[in-house]
């Protein structure tokens, strides 16, 4: 029930994280930043969605014990897992690397945080979707998994701990912006 719980804060996170980045990425490029919120958004209902399908297989599991088969419900309850798990593919994997991928692009033209750090996600980012495909059709990857996606994961946490040390640098966005403003009154 915590893990369940903690999910739910996953989901609401992600919520956050994109309405957080919208108002800086919009200045880069609106349509980008907009296509950033769309993909979290959706990567946060997935991720609610296989929340809810855990919780259903919990409530299920309590109900009727280990030998689901006599009570009829294993085909329930293996409906339920494989919703489970395609939401992980789709959500988490999937959406989430076409989400940073789109991130650290804007990243990476606005030059708000140093370019190593936006390449080295977005590098990240189409590692965890070739995994995310492969493991859609099947391929299972064992060890190779922490290949695909560490890149991203530690990409992750050092872009929040720059910015909760250093922050965003404004100052490429404010002087592409004092170059593209005509000039009132002259």
């Amino acid at each position: 029930v915590i893990g369940l719980l903690l999910e739910m804060v996953l989901a609401l996170a992600v919520f956050g994280m994109a309405a957080l980045f919208f108002p800086i990425l919009k200045k880069e490029d609106e349509g980008l930043a907009l296509g950033y919120v769309a993909t979290r958004t959706l990567e946060g209902v997935l991720i609610a969605a296989g929340t809810v399908s855990a919780a259903l297989m919990l409530t299920l599991s309590k109900g009727f014990g280990p030998d689901t088969t006599a009570a009829g419900v294993g085909p329930v309850a293996d409906v339920l897992f494989a919703a489970r798990e395609w939401t992980y593919w789709l959500g988490p994997m999937a959406v989430f690397s076409v989400s940073a991928l789109i991130l650290n692009w804007l990243l990476y033209r606005s030059r708000v945080v140093p370019t190593w750090i936006s390449i080295w996600g977005f590098i990240g980012g189409m590692l965890l979707l070739a995994s995310a495909v492969l493991e859609m059709f099947g391929q299972a990857l064992g060890w190779w998994q922490a290949v695909f996606t560490v890149p991203i994961g530690v990409n992750e946490m050092v872009l929040a701990i720059w910015l909760i040390v250093k922050g965003f640098d404004m100052s490429h966005l404010e002087a592409e912006r004092t170059v593209d403003r005509p000039l009132v009154g002259v």
